[in-house]
């Protein structure tokens, strides 16, 4: 009954070990999982090669965070997909700026580390201005974060993660 158990607790663990995948900075960064971002400025986070191939329905959510230095950081961030790593476009295709079945998230203004979520759900709909949209969403081999602010601020993008499984 014990190895029964013990076999059943690593398999529950084995599942769990790769439900998120930790986006790359292929900016001019310091590091791999940051990047610091001054007035008008760009950073770009991708996920590594064949790292959400098992994703068979193309659904996920995206965690963001950024935390602000100074000034007043309001950061855009846009996800964007790709099947061959070359050619990106918007994952969903549906305007809105709160991260919910849309292709873009707005981070305010706010002191200390802001969290912020993408929803990735093919097929999904959603109003904006009044005006049904369908998302365009479908599977990609790779994603990317851009994090974009403009302004005068100072603000530190940290690695975005990509949840799997997680609906």
């Amino acid at each position: 009954m014990k190895k029964l158990l013990i076999i059943m607790l690593a398999f529950a663990f084995s599942m769990n070990a790769d439900a998120q995948v930790l986006l790359t900075c292929t900016t001019n960064s310091h590091t791999t999982t940051r990047d610091t971002l001054n007035n008008v400025d760009e950073a770009v986070f991708v996920t590594p090669v064949n790292a959400i191939n098992d994703i068979v329905g193309g659904a996920f959510t995206l965690q963001v965070y950024k935390t602000e230095i100074s000034g007043t950081s309001n950061v855009n961030f846009v996800v964007e997909g790709s099947l061959d790593g070359t050619n990106w476009v918007r994952v969903h295709g549906t305007p809105g700026a709160d991260g919910i079945n849309c292709d873009t998230l707005l981070l305010a203004d706010a002191a200390g580390l802001v969290t912020g979520k993408f929803n990735v759900r093919p097929g999904s709909m959603k109003v904006a201005y009044t005006v049904t949209h369908y998302t365009g969403a479908g599977r990609f081999t790779r994603i990317r974060v851009r994090a974009i602010t403009a302004g005068t601020q100072s603000v530190i993008i940290t690695q975005p993660r990509l949840l799997k499984n997680t609906f």
